[in-house]
């Protein structure tokens, strides 16, 4: 981003300097004033009060950039929020099967014989769990901790 120079506008466009009072006043045959104000030129501005609305119209546009800038940061933001909370349900509960497959598992082999069973289960690391969902589709991977399960 290039710096803005004195002698340029907010929109970039070089400025002309303001004419000195003197110059700018119209002495009469008679050597009188006309006038006594300093003379506005600024690039194509005629009077303050243009510059004051050309001020006010930047400034306005600026405003709603920096609004647009925000509101499009504040919806990435929310988007890849409900991205990552998306994908923490989906790991819990696709923890949550898997205990409770193990606990039913768990319980049919107490059952089958008849003694108390803690079969402890190595839950996938994260790594693993990702390693899975890269290499196959969601529910694909279910299966295979499924049958690694079994």
């Amino acid at each position: 981003m290039m710096k803005r120079t004195a002698d340029e506008g907010p929109d970039g466009t070089p400025l002309e300097k303001k004419v000195n009072a003197m110059d700018s006043l119209d002495i009469g045959s008679s050597g009188s004033c006309m006038s006594s104000l300093p003379q506005y030129r600024l690039g194509t501005i005629a009077s303050s009060e243009e510059l004051d609305g050309r001020v006010n119209e930047f400034s306005k546009a600026r405003l709603v950039d920096l609004l647009e800038a925000e509101k499009k940061i504040k919806s990435e933001s929310l988007q890849r929020a409900e991205v990552a909370e998306k994908k923490l349900a989906e790991k819990k509960a696709f923890y949550r099967i898997v205990r409770s497959w193990w606990k039913e598992f768990s319980s049919e082999l107490g059952r089958l014989t008849n003694q108390p069973v803690n079969l402890t289960y190595h839950f996938p690391t994260e790594e693993e769990v990702q390693k899975e969902y890269e290499e196959n589709d969601n529910d694909e991977a279910l299966r295979v901790f499924g049958k690694r399960l079994r």
